[in-house]
Formats: C-alpha cells, sequence, structure tokens
C-alpha cells in the first residue's frame, strides 16, 4: 500500500509490489512536481528527487518518525504506517 498525505487530502493505492517502477505513476499522477516529499529511510524513496520532488526522510531506526523542520507546528511525517506524505509548498 502507498499513501500520499498532504494537509487538505489523502490519496491512497494497493500496488502490486514497491519497486520504482511501480510507485513511480502513482507518485507523478498525484504529487505536482517541485513538491516537498517527507518519507521514511526505505530506499525507494530516493528516487523523488531524480522525479523532480524535493525529498527529506525521518530514520525509523533512531525512533524518529516526525519532525518539524519548519517550525510551523506540523509535523511533516507523522505515522510509521505512512510511506510518503507530501506538502504542497
Amino acid at each position: 500500500m502507498l499513501s500520499l498525505h498532504e494537509r487538505t487530502s489523502d490519496s491512497t493505492a494497493l500496488l502490486d509490489n514497491v519497486r520504482k517502477a511501480t510507485i513511480k505513476p502513482f507518485v507523478t499522477k498525484h504529487v505536482a512536481k517541485g513538491t516537498q516529499t517527507y518519507t521514511g529511510e526505505y530506499c525507494i524513496y530516493n528516487s523523488l528527487e531524480e522525479w523532480g520532488y524535493k525529498h527529506k526522510s525521518v530514520c525509523h531506526g533512531k525512533s524518529e518518525y516526525a519532525r518539524d523542520d519548519d517550525k510551523d507546528g506540523i509535523y511533516e511525517v507523522q505515522r510509521e504506517g505512512r510511506l510518503l506524505t507530501s506538502q504542497k509548498v
């Protein structure tokens, strides 16, 4: 399952697998180029920047599940079970 979460909307899909060729069409359909994205450290998300997105991640291995980088009071990565959280900038 791949979930995209914005402050105002969500999109979720049950995908056959989590390969780049599978997630890229879903991401590019639902996320505007240039959007700041926030993910866990799973290596599949390393391609987000080459696909035209800004990318930051948290390290679940260090018990990091949320971060408020821009100090606006909204945690950009909120839940361990959500694979991709995006925020339009």
